[in-house]
């Protein structure tokens, strides 16, 4: 019972104007709202009637109908205050069909398995993982769930890292001593037999094969200039050590560096191959990326099997296989700043068996996303962990882990 809604607003036709409607014998607009009248008195006889009205239209106030107003000023005021506690009854009852029910949030999972579940075995890209986001872990070995491959997936970013790993691999493990004179020709003929398993993708072919020359180029140019204070090169080759801890039981840590290289000394450079941006100096100082520090600690121990035997690790550094020149000019170790690589690998290693000990002591949990500020991708296991339900709330406290 709004005004201009009930009794509704008589409106002229823009065509038929009144005298025309009269001249064509067509009744005048006042008529249906006659009818209206008639049609509301019929209903108004009802045992039981509610009237209604909407305070608002949008966000605008609106105006009772008239008949509205007349009701309520010859209604004593008793009974107009009873009826309208009987409708505020009626909206309250309406309100509770569409309220929400109320939502308690989601909080970050933590779990901490019983120590007899927790894996005794990692690898150094665990042992980030571990650091970074750590439920990934508990997902992954303690729950045994892996994320399923899609049906049908166009080659990515980390396809193409695996394609440049798998030639420059292929080329120094052919070579491993010395390089062949025509090694240019020979690195992209590599390239060319890998490249044949994307045939039926010429997206490959149109995008990545000319960076790929470019890339050769420079690889070769790189391996030319390093090579020569070289005894051989080792790629792809694993190394590992146990470790005891306090319950007894005993860790075993594993990595598998992507190019050793074996100095006639002999001494040990270990390179790892980006084709992303490799991990900055600070993430490795502090921990986050612990990689190829783990892996000279764990050559100085017991060496790369088929390769070489415990041996001291000189240098380690991350390599950018980039089509841009400049990239390779990149090529100098991590260098510590009041710290030696071996310190380091050594101080790492401390922190990997306190932190494996306060995870199997329940003093630490698999926390998920415990340090989101070095969380570049989105994990396969974060719709297990709901991160999206928990991660607007707990934005402050993702800062305190971090």
């Amino acid at each position: 019972l709004n005004e201009t809604v009930w009794p509704p607003q008589t409106t002229t036709d823009a065509f038929i104007n009144r005298p025309m409607r009269a001249e064509l014998g067509l009744s005048p607009p006042e008529r249906r709202v006659g009818q209206t009248a008639h049609d509301f008195s019929m209903a108004l006889a009802a045992p039981c009637v509610t009237l209604t009205r909407a305070r608002k239209a949008g966000e605008s106030e609106t105006i009772a109908s008239r008949f509205w107003q007349r009701l309520q000023a010859v209604t004593p005021a008793p009974v107009w205050g009873e009826a309208l506690a009987q409708g505020k009854r009626l909206t309250a009852l309406a309100g509770r069909l569409s309220a929400p029910a109320p939502v308690r949030p989601v909080g970050r999972p933590a779990p901490k398995p019983p120590r007899a579940l927790q894996p005794l075995s990692l690898s150094v890209t665990d042992v980030e993982t571990l650091y970074r986001d750590p439920y990934q872990i508990h997902a992954r070995k303690i729950l045994k769930l892996d994320a399923l491959d899609g049906l049908v997936e166009d080659p990515s970013a980390q396809d193409r890292g695996s394609l440049l790993h798998e030639i420059v691999e292929t080329f120094a493990a052919t070579y491993p001593e010395q390089l062949p004179t025509d090694a240019h020709g020979r690195l992209i003929a590599i390239g060319e037999q890998a490249f044949r398993r994307f045939a039926d993708a010429p997206e490959v072919r149109a995008f990545w094969w000319p960076r790929f020359l470019l890339t050769a180029g420079h690889f070769i140019a790189w391996e030319e200039r390093r090579r020569g204070s070289l005894a051989r090169v080792a790629v792809e080759v694993f190394t590992g050590h146990r470790f005891p801890l306090s319950d007894g039981a005993t860790l075993r840590l594993s990595g598998k560096a992507d190019r050793v290289e074996i100095t006639r000394t002999p001494t040990l450079c270990i390179i790892d191959f980006k084709t992303g941006a490799p991990p900055s100096k600070a993430q490795v100082e502090k921990g986050f990326a612990p990689q190829l520090t783990l892996e000279a600690e764990l050559a100085a121990r017991s060496g790369f099997e088929g390769a070489v035997g415990p041996t001291p690790v000189e240098a380690v550094l991350y390599m950018k296989l980039h089509h841009d020149g400049k990239a390779w000019a990149k090529d100098k170790p991590l260098e510590f700043d009041g710290e030696s690589l071996a310190d380091v690998a050594n101080r790492h290693l401390e922190r990997l068996l306190a932190h494996v000990e306060a995870l199997r002591s329940g003093r630490e949990a698999f926390v998920s996303r415990r340090a989101p500020d070095y969380i570049k991708f989105a994990s396969p296991y974060d719709h297990l962990a709901r991160v999206k339900e928990w991660a607007a709330a707990s934005e402050s406290d993702e800062g305190d882990g971090a």
